[in-house]
């Protein structure tokens, strides 16, 4: 079952997720900069990956998830590994920047620390990202239930803070909240992508064309015009001091 659900998973990520991966990392990188080497850790089916690509000229893009990296997406300068993190199997000193976008809350040990130091240049920027799409309105109207444990224990704005780092110069953070209109045909596949909303609306409307049943749905309660959604950015910046 579990094999079953990243598999779905993956494949609603992979047809849709906003935009703001590209709009933080503008937040947080110098307009015009052009670096070598981008390392992207947890990069999901890629969109992550492939915002840092603008900034880069070769992206290399981890993730342990076999069944999300099968359905990543394809781009010249994106190339896709699969890994936990722990264990970065690239030259010292060969990044000139690292991202994680939504991925150091699982990932975050001093083991994935001291590797990710030990591949950065010095100078390189570290930025730990993630956003929030606020939805309880819509969950709401759909009555589906959350999962209250984990989004009590769930931190949006996990840094490395609590391990040792001295190897890195704390640079910036900052948090704001935005609006997206997001049309019901992309609604749905951020609905399904979440375990506990797609728990309960296949039990409810069946795994048969639930994307579909799902979308119409969603249609009629908007009367077919975009869903208004506020989301929440935040993001932290070091850079890599000279003693890694």
């Amino acid at each position: 079952m579990a094999s079953e659900y990243d598999r779905i998973t993956a494949y609603h990520y992979s047809a849709y997720r906003p935009g703001l991966h590209r709009l933080i990392l503008n937040r947080c990188i110098p307009k015009n900069t052009k670096l070598d080497w981008g390392l992207d850790i947890g990069c999901g089916t890629g969109q992550s990956a492939i915002a840092l690509a603008e900034y880069c000229q070769k992206v290399i893009a981890t993730d342990p998830s076999a069944a999300m990296l099968e359905k990543s997406i394809t781009h010249a300068k994106v190339t896709y590994h699969l890994g936990n993190g722990e264990s970065l199997d690239f030259p010292a000193h060969h990044f000139d920047i690292v991202t994680f976008a939504g991925s150091l809350y699982y990932a975050k040990s001093q083991k994935l620390l001291d590797e990710v130091i030990k591949v950065s240049n010095h100078g390189a920027k570290i930025i730990v990202y993630d956003f929030e799409i606020l939805l309880d309105a819509i969950r709401s109207k759909l009555d589906l239930e959350r999962d209250e444990k984990e989004e009590i224990h769930y931190n949006h704005q996990e840094n490395f803070s609590g391990l040792k780092n001295q190897a890195l110069a704390y640079i910036d953070h900052a948090s704001e909240e935005i609006a997206l209109d997001i049309p019901p045909s992309n609604l749905a596949h951020l609905l399904l992508s979440e375990k506990n909303s797609y728990d309960c609306l296949s039990s409810r409307l069946g795994n048969d064309t639930l994307y579909d049943k799902l979308k119409n749905q969603l249609v009629v309660l908007s009367g077919g015009e975009e869903y208004k959604v506020k989301a929440n950015l935040f993001y932290s910046i070091y850079e890599c001091g000279s003693n890694n």
